[in-house]
């Protein structure tokens, strides 16, 4: 409902350790919208999701704060999905 309503709002995509190795960069910002869209930004040497869920290698946090798994998950404008390596994450 987000991105319907704004079009232009963005999120921030950051990537951690490893993952930021392979994504080739530390942050990105991406239109908001559900988790898994978000995550579809990221480039391309990088598969974050897969399968409808987080790929094994990886764990999702939003803000630093909480870790989730649900693609479904709606991310908002201002929002920091930081990617992480899984055991650097927990």
């Amino acid at each position: 409902a987000v991105a319907r309503d704004q079009g232009t709002a963005r999120a921030s995509l950051e990537f951690v350790g490893h993952a930021r190795q392979l994504a080739q960069c530390e942050q990105i910002d991406v239109p908001v919208g559900r988790l898994s869209e978000v995550l579809a930004a990221a480039p391309d040497s990088i598969e974050i999701y897969r399968d409808e869920r987080i790929a094994e290698p990886f764990v999702v946090s939003l803000g630093g704060r909480d870790f989730v798994r649900d693609g479904r998950v709606p991310i908002g404008p201002g929002e920091r999905v930081i990617v992480l390596d899984s055991p650097a994450g927990g």
